[in-house]
């Protein structure tokens, strides 16, 4: 925790864990925000209080706990999925690539997630929010285009599908 936020913390009386006194010390959500993110900070947020500082604590070791079953599970069912041929089939292939893209994405997630509840603060800078905002965008623009792409090849399929009788008929006389 770096200075500006602990003094931050002090002025809103955290150290007491007096919930009266946070509320009088007039202290926001954007004073236990880094200076230099403060611009990514939407106003609507600039006037709630901080949380109750054993939330973090709280939250990480829940996050901890969740993040290790999750990962125990998930491994577990590709090493029975791998072992034992009789499962594959295609119904189980989707639950493969289910439990494959949750590992992978708690390995990724997980760690960040759980340290930035035990420092009680975003630790990866200003760069790392923009990354993880154009990752989701992308995601969204893969997904609309894959969307669009079926609506597309859909309509063909019933073009032709409504067509080829007569196109048919249309050779034949």
């Amino acid at each position: 925790m770096d200075w500006n936020t602990w003094q931050a913390w002090v002025r809103a009386g955290y150290g007491r864990l007096d919930p009266i006194s946070w509320e009088a010390a007039n202290v926001t959500l954007l004073d236990l925000v880094r200076p230099e993110v403060h611009h990514k900070v939407h106003h609507h947020w600039h006037s709630f209080p901080p949380p109750h500082p054993l939330w973090h604590p709280i939250l990480g070791t829940l996050y901890t706990i969740i993040g290790l079953l999750s990962l125990t599970g998930n491994g577990i069912v590709l090493w029975v999925f791998s072992l034992t041929r009789s499962l594959r089939s295609g119904t189980n292939l989707l639950t493969i690539n289910l439990a494959f893209s949750d590992l992978l994405m708690m390995l990724t997630q997980f760690p960040i997630l759980v340290a930035n509840c035990f420092n009680q603060s975003w630790m990866l800078g200003p760069f790392a929010p923009l990354l993880h905002l154009q990752a989701v965008k992308y995601r969204n623009l893969h997904r609309r285009e894959a969307q669009l792409s079926r609506v597309v090849l859909t309509s063909v399929f019933f073009w032709a599908l409504a067509w080829t009788p007569y196109a048919g008929e249309s050779i034949l006389i």
